[in-house]
């Protein structure tokens, strides 16, 4: 396609709105653009024309021709060869590595009174754990509470900043956070990501195009490294360009549907659809035109053609009045168009303009003419900044290594001439096995002679000889001559045919091609896989991974920056429908059903532009550490299982290892203090058994005191009573014998001795009683004491 495009010099930036506005300018705009591109772009495409055949195996196989023969034309073997898809499985591994690396946006309010409102949280926190016991006796003596219930109250600094770390977010950064998570949803992230990791693979260049479409959703486009149209630059993310674009395919009826094009354009259509005869899938048939296709039946309405959409950024006049009018009035009021002639000034009157930033685009179809499709300014034009002055491209290209000729270099191509060499030594290999002849037999045509074998088989000719020693083994000739001459050598001997000796060199040859390309791709065998000894360390094994994600780290990072440039765009555009747009129409209507919080909040919002960032989550290696440190800690008993949860679900891996300090150490302070509160309750257990035991004592003593006592009084009362009834049974008997009756005084003495037995009688009953009691007191005493002795056993 070269010289295709006329090379015209692009128009002016400062034409006026109404001649930006035609479809002649935005054709001369296209035209111009894709004149100024188009060297770079058939240079670059044939590069990654090449570098996708090596990627997928498909590469030519008459370049090794010249390797092979001496006319480079003839291969006097006959061999088949298909080349090996080296690259694919390299690809694969690079790939699928990065994809297992989680990423998620991150959101920074930069108003004041945000950041303030911020900051004053922490320092309430922290005056409520420096004054707790004054906040209580406050709220004790007034009855009213001074600060929340529910309020956190650290317990040191280190809590504090800790969970100052977890809760940084304030209420409208978390809102624009979700719904920045919910588009990443939305455009599926994960695909995207993909797709942008194999193309900087294969061809080192990627785009990216984010639009509202037409119900207000917002959209990504991943552009492939063919179809990029971008100014030059010298940085990897093409910053600084002023004009962007990418190539599209549709067909006939689907351009007709999308921009309802008039009559007057058919001919165009099909004189554009003839461009494309033989490609896309189209038709070769020759077709010619006829004026009845400006109204239908027209077999053309199926070829795919290619279109081109350009995004150009150029500057916008804006004329303005300033002054005072006749009655002394101020006034301000811009002008019909851009002409400063179109208003007539009157009384203490000036013209003056301003000129702010501005885009167009424009959809194009890539032909001589560029038919135009749609052209005018941009809509929904995203800008940065407080003024917002600067305008955004809604294009997002990534070429690593770039320093201003615009030919990217993949891994793929760096690695081409390996991979050459690599499929030459396959091929010479396989020349080599197909030049190796087969084993046979050395056969001496002069030893050889006819031999008579005897009866029943008779003289054999030479070439019988040699079918009975192929089939049998044996071997029948004559160690000499007729006529007993010199003695003749074996005429047939085994030759034994060995691959070719410089396979083995070119195997090894091979072997070094293929480790200097996993060098080149930063692939070692801990990468791949083949790495299996159990003798490896963890540690060594994740360092050996680091190292080897240097080689291909620029591909990683050309999808982190693009993901950071297309949240922020996105975010951008989340800001301006809040600020700008109605609640149930566009973007916002899409965001607003699925929070209904984000529509009400969005004046909170809308109050504070915000930094945002695409931040790493944690690595395989990082995640793996932190699980096998909060393993040991729950096996040791120095982590909760809740607190397993609670760090095992941070993404920053520095914060989860604060936090697991954290823990470890609150949890070790906890449990100090359970186990002083036992030693404590223990303590005073061992007290309070203590004081009854001796409390037993005294009371036993007392007892013991008081049985003496009564003892001794006993002792007396029986002395007394065994007298009295002494002295009384003996009067009786007296009197018994002498026949006489008893005394008043006898009778006095003798009654009061049958008194005294009968009162001993319970008192013996009553001195048992006291005994048992005094034996169960004892009993009581000996069982409290026990007690109190394992007490301090178990302490």
């Amino acid at each position: 396609m070269a010289g295709e495009y006329n090379k015209v010099l692009m128009p002016s930036p400062l034409a006026p709105k109404k001649q930006k506005d035609s479809e002649q300018f935005g054709t001369a705009v296209a035209r111009a653009i894709l004149g100024a591109t188009e060297e770079y772009r058939i240079k670059r495409n044939e590069r990654i024309y090449k570098c996708r055949k090596y990627a997928r195996g498909e590469q030519p196989v008459t370049q090794y021709l010249k390797q092979l023969s001496d006319d480079g034309k003839r291969v006097w073997n006959n061999i088949i060869y298909k080349p090996t898809p080296i690259a694919s499985k390299y690809e694969k591994i690079v790939v699928n590595g990065y994809m297992e690396q989680y990423e998620y946006p991150k959101v920074t309010a930069m108003a004041k009174h945000i950041g303030d409102r911020r900051e004053r949280r922490k320092v309430e926190a922290q005056y409520r754990m420096e004054n707790q016991e004054l906040i209580q006796a406050l709220a004790a003596e007034t009855g009213l509470e001074g600060e929340d219930p529910s309020a956190f109250v650290p317990r040191s600094i280190e809590e504090l900043n800790i969970w100052w770390s977890l809760n940084d977010q304030e209420k409208e950064e978390l809102l624009m956070q979700r719904m920045l998570t919910f588009t990443a949803e939305d455009i599926d992230i994960e695909s995207l990501k993909k797709k942008i990791l194999y193309e900087q693979f294969q061809a080192g260049l990627h785009g990216l195009y984010n639009y509202l479409d037409n119900n207000g959703r917002f959209r990504t486009d991943f552009i492939p490294a063919e179809d990029c149209i971008y100014d030059v630059s010298d940085t990897e993310d093409f910053r600084d360009i002023n004009y962007a674009g990418k190539f599209h395919r549709m067909t006939i009826s689907e351009i007709r549907s999308r921009w309802g094009l008039d009559e007057d354009k058919e001919e165009a259509l099909f004189k554009a659809a003839m461009r494309f005869q033989g490609k896309f899938g189209n038709s070769s048939r020759y077709l010619k035109w006829n004026d009845s296709y400006r109204k239908g039946n027209r077999p053309y309405d199926n070829y795919t053609v290619e279109l081109v959409h350009v995004w150009w950024k150029c500057s916008k006049v804006i004329g303005y009045i300033e002054g005072n009018d006749r009655y002394g009035r101020e006034i301000f009021q811009t002008t019909d168009g851009d002409d400063p002639n179109s208003v007539k000034l009157s009384g203490d009157k000036y013209f003056g303009k301003v000129i702010p930033q501005t885009a167009y685009e424009g959809w194009f179809i890539a032909c001589n003419e560029a038919v135009c499709l749609e052209w005018g300014e941009q809509r929904n034009i995203m800008r940065k900044g407080e003024d917002k002055e600067q305008v955004l491209c809604p294009y997002i290209f990534r070429m690593p290594g770039n320093k201003g000729d615009m030919m990217p270099i993949s891994p793929i191509w760096m690695g081409l001439g390996i991979i050459m060499d690599m499929d030459i030594l396959d091929l010479k290999m396989k020349t080599a096995v197909a030049r190796s002849a087969p084993s046979g037999y050395a056969v001496d045509l002069d030893a050889l002679t006819e031999v008579d074998l005897g009866e029943g088989v008779g003289v054999v000719d030479p070439l019988t000889i040699a079918d009975i020693y192929r089939n049998t083994g044996f071997l029948y000739y004559r160690s000499k001559t007729a006529d007993g001459g010199a003695q003749r050598s074996m005429p047939i001997q085994p030759a034994q045919s060995n691959f070719d000796p410089q396979i083995a060199g070119l195997i090894n040859l091979y072997n070094f091609k293929r480790q200097e390309l996993r060098e080149t791709w930063g692939i070692n065998e801990f990468r791949d896989g083949s790495a299996t000894s159990p003798r490896i360390g963890f540690r060594y094994a994740q360092s050996q991974l680091s190292q080897s994600n240097t080689a291909t780290l620029d591909i990683y990072y050309s999808y982190l920056t693009s993901a950071r440039d297309l949240f922020k765009q996105a975010g951008i555009r989340i800001w301006d429908s809040l600020a700008y747009g109605t609640p149930n129409k566009g973007y916002l209507g899409f965001l607003g059903k699925q929070d209904a919080e984000f529509i009400k909040d969005r004046e909170d919002i809308t109050a504070s532009s915000y930094d945002i960032k695409f931040e790493m989550g944690m690595t395989l290696q990082d995640e793996e550490e932190l699980r096998n440190s909060v393993n040991l800690c729950l096996t040791a008993g120095t982590l909760e299982m809740p607190d397993a949860y609670e760090i095992l679900q941070i993404d920053d891996p520095k914060l989860a290892r604060q936090v697991l300090s954290w823990k470890y150490e609150m949890r070790r302070r906890q449990r100090m203090e359970e186990a002083q509160q036992n030693a404590q309750m223990s303590a005073n257990a061992n007290a309070q058994a203590g004081q009854a035991v001796e409390m037993a004592k005294q009371q036993t003593a007392q007892i013991q005191i008081e049985g003496e006592r009564a003892k001794e009084r006993q002792r007396k009362d029986a002395d007394i009573s065994i007298s009295l009834v002494k002295s009384g049974f003996e009067g009786l008997i007296e009197s018994y014998k002498l026949g006489k009756p008893l005394t008043p005084e006898l009778q006095a003495l003798v009654d009061a001795a049958f008194q005294v037995s009968g009162v001993k009688a319970a008192k013996e009953i009553d001195d048992t009683e006291r005994e048992m009691q005094a034996r169960q007191q004892q009993d009581m005493i000996a069982a409290m004491e026990q007690q109190a002795a394992m007490q301090q056993v178990g302490v």
